[in-house]
């Protein structure tokens, strides 16, 4: 049929494929022969563009005829490698030279268009068919990955990250180096993962899959290691260069814009994000995040109502974005409100009721967040009890002794093991972890109510517990807080910080983002303190200035942190970022105790 009149029996030029390219609106055609000799079989095939430009020549033998179907995919895997290009920064290459699966390398193909359309769900289904069609395909593991990453599915990404690990010595140095990076950073060593990441661009300054996952590791990390998250921008930045249609470069720079204040290019990169993949899985988020921060009326009911029927995760990470990054607090609470009251479970709700609580306290409600609890306590006893204490343990809050002691004695009598394991994300991360909170919580009460030694009773208790699967990193953490609280409250003011500066693990970014106790928000806001004490005052800064960057529940501290760095400009002479830290800390909490 493609064939058409007057061209039956006519050589099969590059002419002739260009006219047939045009009729049939291909973007590509292919020219080839097949010649057998004394039973062997010898192939070749050339693809062209749609204007006749040469893209890659191949050629391939069979020995005799039932070699043919492998010879016909090792023609198209050839076509495949070189349809994708020479440039390391393009995985699409070396993935179709790195297996020798033609369905293999077809799914791997889909999944990584939708994981550039931002489409992760649908990517994770593509490369699953990959490693299933070929579980030795490293290139497959890797990006499988990187979706479930994505999708919030951490224990199945690292699993799949360790299948692409252990296969990474058949790739190339770029790619063994990205594989290499990758685990790193999913199994907590995000400093590792920053290191290999930026020497990978180093050696390959054209490598758009390391400056755009650089920018990931600095965005996601840094400040749990108190630095701004804004420190991306560049990487991103330089990756958006190398690619101008990459959709998670404007994705994250969106969000760098909206923590910056830069509306316009805020509009322009949602706009070109938009214009990209209307239908990723952050699209609706992106709507969000612009309405919010740009305070369009319209467009945040609009959001609202699209948020009201997204899937969980959707919701999350888009609160998280628009609390976070819009600068917008009345209209991040009312988002809340609106999303938690139509929640489908008790459960959620109380989680709602838990964070609008966090929202509270964040500008200076004190007595309102405790109120939220109060509700909270119908539906989740045992969370809104851990809060109540999370709260009442908090250095900044004037909180009398009195009720400290009492939120510890109700603490002290109950029993973890009573509390009714938690179905949905985020609370189920916590179910068995709940003994190991209560214990961290009467600990810091106990140092809030001048008692150290008590305090390390539960210090004992706390790191004599058993350690579930995967809550390594948390309980370090929660050990190394509570360690160096008590410490500084006996007068060891070095020591305390030394304790502190010794942890190596990272918690893994989305647990953070969606918990309390993973944010690490104490250790970081005391870590700042200790560093100040000791005349350390611009690293001090640093840790303070990187609070309420990556969690809802890390804004009780923002406003007690901006305070802290407005006095630590004071002492360092800058009366101007005294004062630019003091009005951003009242537009949070209009009466600030005086800490």
């Amino acid at each position: 049929m493609l064939s058409g009149a007057g061209l039956i029996g006519e050589a099969w030029t590059v002419e002739r494929g260009r006219w047939l390219a045009g009729r049939a609106g291909a973007w590509s055609f292919v020219l080839g022969s097949v010649v057998e000799s004394a039973g062997r079989l010898e192939a070749s095939a050339a693809m062209y563009d749609a204007d006749g430009t040469l893209v890659v020549r191949v050629e391939g033998r069979a020995e005799e005829d039932t070699g043919l179907f492998e010879l016909v995919d090792h023609l198209a895997l050839g076509l495949l490698a070189g349809r994708h290009g020479e440039s390391v920064s393009d995985l699409s290459r070396l993935a179709a030279l790195t297996t020798e699966s033609l369905a293999a390398l077809k799914a791997w193909l889909a999944g990584e268009q939708a994981f550039r359309l931002a489409r992760y769900l649908d990517s994770v289904d593509a490369f699953r068919r990959a490693t299933d069609a070929d579980p030795t395909f490293a290139l497959a593991w890797h990006r499988l990955a990187a979706a479930l990453a994505a999708t919030a599915m951490i224990e199945p990404a690292r699993e799949a990250s360790a299948e692409a690990h252990r296969r990474r010595e058949r790739l190339s140095e770029h790619a063994r180096t990205l594989v290499e990076a990758q685990h790193a950073w999913i199994t907590g060593q995000s400093g590792e993962a920053e290191r290999r990441y930026a020497a990978l661009v180093t050696a390959w300054p054209e490598s758009l899959e390391g400056w755009f996952l650089l920018g990931d590791v600095l965005f996601h990390s840094n400040p749990y290691r108190g630095r701004s998250a804004v420190q991306a921008r560049e990487p991103f930045e330089r990756a958006l260069a190398l690619d101008p249609d990459h959709l998670g470069a404007m994705i994250q720079l969106a969000r760098i814009a909206a923590m910056e204040r830069r509306t316009g290019d805020l509009g322009s990169l949602v706009a070109q994000a938009l214009a990209r993949s209307a239908g990723s899985d952050q699209a609706v988020g992106l709507r969000a995040l612009r309405a919010f921060a740009c305070r369009e009326r319209a467009g945040e009911d609009e959001a609202i109502r699209e948020l009201a029927a997204a899937r969980g995760l959707v919701i999350a990470r888009a609160f998280s974005d628009v609390v976070l990054y819009a600068g917008n607090p009345d209209g991040a609470e009312r988002l809340a409100q609106e999303l938690f009251a139509t929640a489908r479970s008790e459960e959620f709700r109380a989680f709602g009721l838990i964070t609008l609580a966090h929202l509270d306290l964040a500008r200076g409600r004190t007595v309102e967040a405790f109120d939220r609890l109060q509700e909270a306590d119908r539906l989740d006893p045992a969370w809104a009890l851990t809060t109540r204490g999370l709260f009442a343990s908090f250095p900044f809050l004037p909180i009398e002794d009195d009720r400290r002691a009492a939120v510890r004695k109700e603490l002290v009598a109950w029993d973890p093991g009573t509390a009714r394991p938690a179905v949905a994300v985020p609370l189920a991360f916590h179910n068995e972890l709940q003994a190991h909170l209560r214990v961290f919580l009467t600990g810091l009460l106990a140092v809030r109510l001048r008692l150290p030694d008590l305090a390390a009773l539960d210090a004992e208790a706390l790191a004599e517990l058993p350690v579930p699967e995967g809550a390594t990193a948390l309980l370090q953490h929660l050990g190394r807080t509570l360690d160096a609280e008590i410490l500084r409250a006996r007068g060891e003011t070095g020591a305390a910080l030394a304790v502190l500066e010794q942890g190596r693990l990272d918690v893994w970014f989305q647990y953070a983002v969606a918990s309390p106790f993973y944010a690490g928000t104490f250790e970081r806001f005391l870590r700042a303190d200790l560093l100040a004490a000791v005349g350390r005052v611009p690293e001090a800064l640093r840790w303070w200035g990187a609070i309420a960057e990556r969690s809802p529940f890390e804004l009780p501290f923002l406003a007690p942190a901006l305070r802290r760095q407005a006095e630590a400009w004071r002492t360092l002479g800058d009366p101007a970022r005294a004062a630019d830290a003091e009005a951003r800390a009242r537009v949070l909490w209009a009466d600030l105790p005086s800490w």
